[in-house]
């Protein structure tokens, strides 16, 4: 996460940053997958709203996430509206319009990409 930490913290007077966090992409009752089971993270599928929160927080922490966090509820409406299971990055416009719609990660997660796009957004306004 350093890299939108980074991204965060040269842009946070000209931008809102949020990361929402959606449903667990590997609950623990899957196979877990290698980077997460060597890094000793096991996160069970969310039962309820507080199971959530508590996993964003624990993500928060082992991420050093120095930006804000809101959670998706448990209709699962942003994940669903945005498409962003299990990562994706947006930015919203100031007219509330997507502005940039990132690739679904892991491959398509390019905070490089669109930091040009936050860039060129602000200068065109």
């Amino acid at each position: 996460m350093g890299d939108l930490n980074s991204w965060f913290e040269e842009n946070e007077d000209r931008a809102d940053f949020r990361l929402v966090y959606v449903r667990e992409a590997h609950p623990g009752e899957q196979p877990v997958m290698k980077p997460n089971l060597n890094a000793g993270i096991s996160i069970a599928d969310h039962q309820d709203l507080d199971d959530r929160q508590e996993a964003a927080q624990v993500c928060a922490a082992g991420l050093d996430i120095v930006f804000p966090i809101v959670v998706d509820g448990m209709d699962n409406f942003v994940e669903q509206s945005y498409a962003a299971h299990p990562d994706r990055i947006y930015i919203i416009g100031a007219d509330g319009l997507v502005a940039y719609n990132g690739g679904p990660g892991p491959d398509g997660f390019k905070p490089d990409e669109a930091a040009e796009a936050l860039d060129q957004l602000l200068a065109d306004s």
